[in-house]
């Protein structure tokens, strides 16, 4: 059987070698990274299209010149295709739309990045707590423990850039 996996947008920018502050060693462990998902692994969306929408603001449709955008137009093209993707339904919190219902609440997590929020939503809402792949964001290495605390894997690719 297939595992589950949320990949982090700077994952697909850091493949793709462009916009980006990761090093060489960096850019080609994503790109292997994205490879091995592509055929391996079952990419985790939500249903508000959040996750596809963020790509698409760093990744080009046609797949190309870079991994991460032929790592963008697979999940896209393949979005409702059961053996590469689910969609995981998660809720917008009614006092915050910045937030999710199934984001754990505490202070600890309180200074979370906003636009990651999400994968950590779809992760739990899975109930398979599927490990999110992160390249060059800091927020997950400062928020380490809490995330562990609350059943959250964070795979880092590149630790050289996940701390501040």
């Amino acid at each position: 059987m297939k595992e589950y996996s949320l990949v982090d947008t700077n994952v697909l920018i850091s493949a793709n070698g462009r916009d980006t502050h990761a090093d060489l060693e960096c850019q080609l462990k994503c790109i292997g990274t994205l490879e091995k998902i592509k055929s391996n692994k079952i990419v985790l969306l939500d249903n508000l299209g959040l996750i596809l929408d963020e790509y698409s603001h760093h990744c080009n449709y046609k797949g190309e010149p870079g991994v991460g955008d032929y790592f963008f137009k697979y999940v896209h093209d393949n979005q409702l295709v059961k053996n590469n993707c689910i969609i995981i339904e998660i809720t917008r919190d009614s006092q915050d739309q910045n937030n999710f219902n199934e984001f754990p609440k505490g202070p600890n997590l309180a200074s979370f990045d906003i636009s990651d929020r999400k994968f950590v939503a779809v992760s739990i809402a899975s109930n398979a707590y599927s490990p999110i792949y992160n390249a060059t964001d800091s927020d997950w290495e400062e928020h380490k423990k809490e995330l562990e605390n609350n059943n959250i894997t964070v795979i880092q690719l590149c630790p050289q850039h996940a701390s501040k």
